[in-house]
């Protein structure tokens, strides 16, 4: 939990200890929607560098 709060700290600047409940699970659902779209993001970046590649490669 204490590695939770640090990230809802790092990611959104407020001190999961002053949060109650709603609020720091809302900040941590927020935090995992970013994360869940970052890998998302990362995925097609890659995707399309790989695509790029081959066609340098093999076009």
């Amino acid at each position: 939990m204490a590695q939770i709060d640090l990230v809802i700290e790092q990611t959104f600047g407020v001190k999961a200890k002053d949060l109650d409940e709603e609020a720091w699970l809302n900040f941590y659902a927020k935090y995992r929607y970013l994360k869940e779209i970052d890998i998302e993001i990362q995925s097609k970046v890659i995707t399309k560098g790989v695509l790029d590649a081959a066609k340098i490669l093999f076009g």
